[in-house]
């Protein structure tokens, strides 16, 4: 099974229908397949600013009342903080316990 095909199918099978991405060599087949799809609405941008700058794009996916995910990779800002040691499980548990108070 192409596991970018496969990411790209469950996406749409959790109605997943407006992406955008920078590029990225881990996501690459993803990206790839998402854009050669007619069911997901993909804009690709070449660098992290021009991604977050899709203000209006960004703001009819969230009135269209759909799930939207957006892929982003970003370098360090302005501070340096630690790398997470943690399994992403738990960081994952973490977070949305924190989300439900």
């Amino acid at each position: 099974m192409n596991i970018d095909k496969k990411i790209a199918d469950d996406l749409v099978a959790n109605d997943v229908s407006f992406v955008t991405t920078v590029p990225c060599k881990q996501l690459a087949g993803v990206i790839d397949e998402i854009e050669n799809r007619d069911d997901i609405f993909h804009i690709p941008s070449n660098i992290e600013d021009e991604g977050m700058g899709l203000g209006q794009v960004l703001q009819s996916a969230i009135d269209s009342d759909e799930l939207t995910i957006i892929v982003c990779k970003c370098d360090s800002g302005n501070i340096k903080l630690p790398v997470i040691t943690m399994d992403p499980v738990v960081i994952r548990h973490r977070f949305m316990e924190a989300v439900a108070k």
